[in-house]
């Protein structure tokens, strides 16, 4: 039993004006079986297209056969367009994720350079350190100041103490 669809597509094929030889050489390279081909081709029942005027069929063959190849070429011609503009998509899309990349890495700096920066709180502990500093530096000067008066002090009862010594050891020779 012959393939419905082959049928279907010998009778619409040849009402287009096509040749038994061009239908199937176009049902081979669309995959169906040589076999199944010539059997459709052979229990075709359709109504032949009856044309007394063959000069008129040729023509019309011929204008069939000119406007497929108007729309070949048409249909290359937007093909190599569409690769064109696909082509020149890519690069622009390309060129734009350089960008996004280089922006990307640049604020990836830009936040390492900001976490480095002291906040409030850092702000307000390097405060207060300074300020527990210069008290313990107020209070470090205040005992200075404070062992310097002793050591004062003291060095002026040594002198009064050897002073006195040698007043002693004078009187004594």
């Amino acid at each position: 039993m012959v393939d419905k669809s082959v049928m279907e597509t010998i009778t619409n094929l040849k009402q287009s004006g096509l040749g038994n030889d061009e239908i199937k050489s176009m049902l081979l390279d669309i995959g169906f079986d040589e076999n199944t081909i010539n059997e459709a081709m052979n229990s075709d029942s359709s109504p032949e297209v009856q044309n007394d005027d063959v000069e008129e069929q040729e023509f019309e063959t011929n204008e069939i056969h000119e406007k497929t190849k108007e729309h070949a070429n048409e249909a290359k011609l937007a093909s190599n367009l569409a690769m064109n503009v696909a082509t020149a998509t890519a690069n622009k899309v390309d060129e734009h994720l350089e960008r996004v990349k280089t922006f990307e890495d640049r604020m990836d700096g830009f936040e390492n350079t900001i976490s480095n920066l002291p906040t409030k709180e850092h702000l307000d502990e390097i405060k207060d350190l300074h300020t527990d500093l210069h008290e313990k530096h107020d209070n470090l000067q205040e005992r200075l100041d404070s062992l310097e008066a002793k050591i004062d002090g003291l060095t002026k009862i040594m002198k009064d103490i050897l002073d006195n010594q040698r007043d002693l050891l004078m009187r004594l020779r």
